[in-house]
């Protein structure tokens, strides 16, 4: 995704002035070479221009599909939001992010012929049912089916998914497949994480900043720290120093107080992917081992217990109650989803921005945007010829989501246009090129809350991990092994 949604806002302020451009250059051309003059007579060598390929374009042939009737099998999870209504609309509403995936699902319908549309499937308990039932029967009841991860997890682990990597008109060098190939295991991937939807960007952790306290407490927002590649877990902890302010003048710490930082245990998976802290890691060969850094983790763990000692920082259990902190003005950062913003903050007197979750240290080579999603997934039941249609279909629509959706997605979540904020503007996108999903998380393994399980257990790293090491290296195995056998 890297540079793609600058490019595509840059493209889009400049089309007006090189639509007007072309037109005066073709004036000119005409003025003077007329027809029957000598230059507009002389034979000239044509050459083909060099051209890069589009990196938005599916590069698909515009298939006819004869009006085939293309069923997303979908659920309702904690926000009451089906999991097909982040892939598709069926109507425009007024909303801009419903009207932008209108306009995605009616281009990809008009060009192939198709129609798209969502089944409702019911809660979490209900879906896993009904799938499993439906693939295990022979149904030919949906295309794909997208769910909670831990849900589709399940579901995966009875072998009732379609290899995703088989499907030849997926292009996973595309930007729209985002972080899917975390979920890659020695060539096969059984669920997506994609830009299909724009769940996984939506529950994207990063940090939210209030502007207004910056000000009054003469600190600089750290854009310029992060353009540097220089934002680090360390600066981070140091702009929460000296930043607590008893506004209810009681004496004691309390929510309605004024701090440096807050966030929810919920986040602290998300933070080891961004800290780069996880034990698993993929080898060049595409093969997964793990390997523990207790140096590493005991680092990060002393820093943020340290941390939570002092009157700049807090934690809660609850992720709505860290982000209702922040909107009652009172939280100089908040460590969260960028949903917040979107579901939130957009009602917030004072100006926000965003910050990506910082690194280990200097060292560490790129930003780390850690994610949960609602994957999704391809019955193993599906034909060869539903195999192409799911192909065409889903490379389309990812495609179009990924070129219309986010831009608008990003602009909403900002409250105002991009352009007004371009500081921000970037950090999204820094944000949104560093987007990954916990390879632990995703796959029910060990180690995949570990930050919280230490600080908030305090429990020591080294025994931690040797006390988990035998369970979480034969839970590995056995992933791996399913991987094999799923075919």
């Amino acid at each position: 995704m890297k540079k793609l949604f600058s490019l595509f806002l840059a493209v889009m302020m400049l089309l007006p002035a090189l639509m007007s451009c072309g037109e005066s250059k073709e004036n000119t051309d005409a003025a003077e070479n007329p027809a029957g003059s000598e230059a507009g007579t002389n034979p000239t060598v044509q050459t083909e221009p060099e051209t890069e390929e589009d990196p938005l374009s599916d590069g698909l042939p515009d298939t006819d599909l004869a009006g085939y009737d293309f069923r997303i099998y979908s659920m309702l999870w904690t926000d009451g939001v089906e999991t097909a209504a982040r892939m598709i609309s069926d109507e425009f509403t007024g909303d801009a992010i419903n009207d932008a995936l209108r306009e995605s699902t009616l281009s990809v319908e008009d060009r192939f012929n198709c129609s798209i549309r969502m089944i409702e499937g019911g809660d979490v308990w209900h879906i896993a049912a009904n799938v499993t039932n439906s693939i295990q029967a022979g149904d030919d009841a949906f295309e794909i089916v997208g769910g909670h991860d831990g849900t589709m997890t399940n579901l995966m682990n009875q072998g009732l998914f379609y290899n995703i990597r088989k499907v030849p008109q997926f292009n996973f060098d595309k930007a729209w497949w985002g972080p899917s190939k975390v979920l890659e295991i020695n060539g096969k991937m059984y669920l997506a994480s994609s830009y299909l939807s724009y769940t996984g960007l939506h529950w994207t952790r990063a940090l939210m900043t209030n502007k207004r306290i910056f000000d009054d407490l003469g600190l600089e927002i750290p854009y310029e720290t992060v353009r540097e590649e220089a934002w680090t877990l360390d600066k981070m902890i140091a702009l929460t120093e000296n930043t607590y302010v008893d506004l209810n003048g009681n004496g004691r710490k309390d929510i309605k107080d004024q701090i440096g930082l807050c966030t929810g245990v919920e986040t602290l998976y998300c933070l080891q992917e961004s800290l780069d802290i996880s034990p698993y890691h993929r080898n060049n060969d595409g093969t997964i081992t793990m390997d523990f850094d207790i140096e590493r983790m005991d680092t990060v763990v002393n820093k943020l217990r340290a941390l939570n000692k002092t009157d700049g920082f807090t934690y809660k259990s609850d992720s709505a109650f860290t982000s209702e902190i922040f909107k009652t003005d009172v939280s100089m950062m908040v460590l969260g989803q960028i949903a917040d913003a979107y579901e939130v903050y957009r009602d917030c007197e004072f100006p926000y921005g965003f910050l990506p979750c910082p690194k280990y240290d200097e060292n560490q080579k790129d930003y780390i945007s850690g994610c949960t999603d609602l994957p999704w997934a391809i019955p193993k039941t599906a034909t060869d010829a539903q195999i192409d249609i799911i192909g065409t279909v889903v490379e389309a629509l990812s495609a179009k989501n990924y070129a219309g959706v986010l831009p608008v997605y990003f602009e909403t979540v900002m409250k105002a246009r991009i352009a007004d904020s371009p500081d921000d503007a970037e950090m999204l996108q820094i944000i949104a090129d560093g987007r990954t999903i916990s390879f632990a998380m995703q796959y029910g393994l060990e180690y995949y809350n570990t930050l919280k399980e230490l600080i908030v257990g305090n429990k020591e790293v080294a025994s931690y991990y040797q006390g988990k090491a035998e369970a979480a290296q034969n839970k590995l195995d056995t992933l791996i092994e399913s991987f094999d056998e799923w075919q």
